[in-house]
């Protein structure tokens, strides 16, 4: 039920989840400003990992000047922001401390396996599509949201799932706000909307671009990837790429001062303007600090055994092949012998790097972005779990 005051700039809708257990129930909050008919329209979701707290923040100071433009009437599009993306996970504590990325219940990763609608998609729209591009959108936009509604939402992990994804079913943008271990702000897109992909990559700051064309059924692709893969398959038929997914990455999860936060949302906020959802005077886009670069140039540097990590690359850090980035220290071994190297493979830039300073074998130490497509990347897993 919608909970509207006059005076309130937005309408909130707090939605339940099925109760996991005796007095237990939780739900998903939802704000929305601007009208429910009028484009673009643009899904915000944060947290969905539970513990990455720097896009809840961004949101926060987001909504300053999102209230703001509601008041004065600037809405010209519609926002919808669920500023909790994952309640479920946020409620999973272990000795005082969030742990959100999996679920405990079955140790799924909350931003992996998500439905794939394109079969169910495919079978409602075939014989209804024609040679107008914004007949076939409207098609392909309900036969979405009817194929999203018949999905099972029995436990509490499904209908969260279902209603995350009618939500943004519609979306013209969906944004997936996370954030790293300890990172630079960076931007993951499928490519599919080369220029306004770029512009948001320039307004944010973003240091890198990774662009994954993959079908990995992460939230942002979910519905975003489902347009290109009916192009794919009907490709006689007009299908403009007509919603723009993507997953913002926060810098990293200590990253949380007000500070950032308000840089971080007075620049999405423009991006916002300069897409036409608010209405506001537009200040010239920032020059590009990256190029956009295939998520197969991106490798993982491994521990090679247990120990204490050393750093010696900061993340944002340019790197050559062959430098030494950290170190893996054994402390039971003789302190002649107690120190193992671990060299970049490639030249590029640290994106990321593990905030535990005591890591297994295999575990990852640092991820590392060069120019070049990786061959053994090629047809891999590219994310990591």
């Amino acid at each position: 039920m919608a909970v509207k005051a006059n005076s309130s700039p937005f309408s909130q809708n707090n939605i339940s989840l099925p109760s996991p257990g005796p007095g237990t129930q939780r739900n998903l909050s939802v704000l929305t400003y601007g009208s429910s008919n009028s484009r673009p329209k643009f899904y915000i979701q944060t947290a969905l990992h539970a513990d990455e707290i720097p896009g809840m923040l961004m949101l926060h100071h987001l909504r300053k000047h999102l209230d703001l433009a509601a008041r004065e009437g600037r809405i010209s599009g519609q926002i919808v922001i669920v500023p909790v993306a994952n309640p479920i996970g946020m409620s999973q504590r272990i000795q005082g401390n969030i742990s959100g990325r999996l679920d405990l219940n079955n140790g799924k990763n909350y931003n992996r396996g998500y439905p794939d609608l394109f079969p169910g998609v495919s079978r409602r729209i075939k014989g209804k599509l024609t040679e107008n591009a914004a007949h076939n959108v409207r098609i392909i936009r309900q036969a979405t949201s009817d194929e999203i509604q018949i999905l099972p939402d029995l436990t509490e992990g499904d209908a969260y799932r279902k209603v995350l994804l009618s939500l943004c079913s519609d979306s013209d943008y969906c944004i997936d706000v996370h954030c790293d271990n300890e990172a630079i702000l960076y931007l993951y897109t499928n490519g599919s909307h080369p220029q306004q992909e770029k512009q948001l990559s320039a307004y944010m700051g973003c240091k890198l671009h990774l662009v994954d064309s993959t079908t990995s059924q992460c939230f942002d692709g979910a519905v975003s990837l489902l347009w290109l893969r009916l192009k794919e398959k009907f490709g006689n038929f007009p299908i403009p790429p007509s919603c723009l997914g993507c997953t913002l990455e926060m810098r990293g999860q200590r990253d949380v001062t007000d500070a950032y936060g308000s840089m971080d949302a007075k620049n999405f906020y423009q991006f916002l303007v300069s897409q036409g959802a608010v209405k506001d005077i537009q200040k010239p886009i920032p020059e590009s600090l990256c190029e956009a670069i295939p998520l197969e140039a991106q490798i993982y540097l491994k521990s090679p055994h247990t120990g204490i990590v050393l750093y010696y690359k900061e993340c944002g850090d340019q790197v050559t092949k062959g430098d030494v980035v950290a170190e893996i220290l054994d402390p039971l071994s003789s302190p002649e012998v107690a120190r193992t190297q671990v060299k970049s493979s490639i030249d590029g830039i640290v994106m990321s790097r593990s905030d535990q300073r005591l890591l297994g074998p295999g575990q990852n130490i640092m991820a590392v972005v060069g120019k070049e497509i990786i061959k053994a990347r090629i047809g891999t897993h590219l994310l990591s779990d």
